[in-house]
């Protein structure tokens, strides 16, 4: 059956309606443990999570997007429009969550890599 003429991705029929559901599965999951998070936390750890939401956002919803926008294009075309949409997300996401936890931003600000080691210290350039 994987071999039917009329299947042009791998994701075509049940196995995509179930890696769909999966996805939409732990976006659900992630928004709830996120949500839980900020409440139990501050100001700033709550403007952090709002910008790493949007960020995991996009890696999470990509491949339903990308599922719902498939059908206006030919089915020999899907495969690979299928696979530019996943990667440039894919790719657009990690630079966006590596700025957010690389940089010396919200992040930096709200975990341990911005406090110092000395106790009544404050923060020295070197």
């Amino acid at each position: 059956e994987d071999e039917a003429s009329h299947k042009f991705t791998s994701h075509d029929g049940v196995k995509g309606w179930a890696f769909l559901t999966f996805r939409l599965a732990l976006f659900a999951w992630f928004l709830l443990a996120a949500r839980a998070t900020a409440a139990s936390e501050g100001l700033k750890l709550r403007a952090f999570l709002r910008r790493f939401c949007l960020a995991a956002s996009v890696y999470f919803l990509a491949y339903p997007v990308a599922m719902l926008l498939l059908p206006i294009f030919a089915p020999c075309w899907r495969r690979a429009v299928l696979e530019f949409m996943l990667m440039v997300t894919r790719i657009c996401a990690n630079l966006w969550l590596s700025s957010l936890f690389l940089g010396r931003g919200a992040y930096f600000e709200v975990s341990s890599l911005g406090a110092t080691l000395l106790p009544g210290g404050s923060r020295s350039c070197y």
